[in-house]
């Protein structure tokens, strides 16, 4: 299992990580660090093992290799490295008790991500196929191309771009879903809003809210290929065909 090394970011970084909203845990009077690790080895994954902080995945066709960017809000003394990689999958975990751990990671477009954190948010950007869940934070997924399952409980989920299905639920937080081909969506709440917009084609649809306000400008097809399962208990629910 190897660890990388790190090395203080320069100002400029600093400062476009704060720029950035790099979102902690409350730990009280805390000191906070950032730092920048190069990733050497290959990385053919992602996994999320975070309890309190947010995690940033962007991926791009024009990057070749690994970087992680971490902002760590602590008591004490400074955390040591908390992402590795071991046999190929690239960690990103927690710097425990009155520790939070933000992170940016920059990878090659298509990589894998699962996992989770409890208290942050959740952004990725062009991955592949992603599983991932947190207790306490916003889930956005821009640019998917695998199968995509989100869970949060406090948080609102955006989806755009994704191409592998959908599967999107959250207990108190609006759902909102645009898919640029057909595919399979699943998008569940209970106290807030569902906005889907698919793409044109047939569809079996189930779309249910049980206080609120329904709009539904796509017919129901029982014999199509694809399947919109919509729901809310407490929200408006609106199913509209992209243009």
């Amino acid at each position: 299992m190897a660890r990388p090394q790190l090395r203080i970011l320069t100002g400029a970084v600093v400062a476009a990580l704060a720029v950035g909203g790099l979102a902690a845990c409350d730990v009280g009077r805390s000191k906070t660090a950032q730092d920048d690790t190069g990733v050497r080895e290959k990385v053919t994954a992602i996994r999320i093992d975070d309890s309190n902080g947010s995690v940033r995945v962007e991926g791009s066709a024009g990057v070749s290799a690994v970087s992680v960017h971490r902002e760590v809000h602590y008591r004490g003394d400074k955390p040591g490295a908390t992402s590795h990689v071991d046999k190929g999958v690239l960690w990103l975990s927690g710097c425990g008790r009155h520790c939070g751990a933000d992170y940016v990671v920059t990878v090659p477009a298509g990589l894998a991500v699962a996992g989770g954190t409890s208290n942050g948010a959740i952004t990725l950007k062009g991955v592949g196929t992603a599983d991932v869940h947190t207790s306490n934070g916003k889930i956005t997924v821009t640019g998917a191309t695998g199968a995509l399952k989100v869970r949060t409980s406090n948080g609102a989920v955006s989806v755009e771009g994704t191409r592998g299905g959908v599967d999107a639920q959250s207990s108190n937080g609006r759902i909102t879903v645009t898919t640029p081909i057909p595919q399979d969506v699943r998008a569940h709440t209970s106290n807030a809003s569902v906005t889907v917009t698919a793409a044109p084609a047939a569809y079996r649809i189930s779309a249910k809210t049980s206080n609120g306000a329904k709009t539904v400008d796509l017919a129901d097809d029982p014999s199509a290929a694809y399947r919109l399962d919509l729901s809310t208990s407490n929200g408006a629910l609106t199913l509209r065909k992209a243009a």
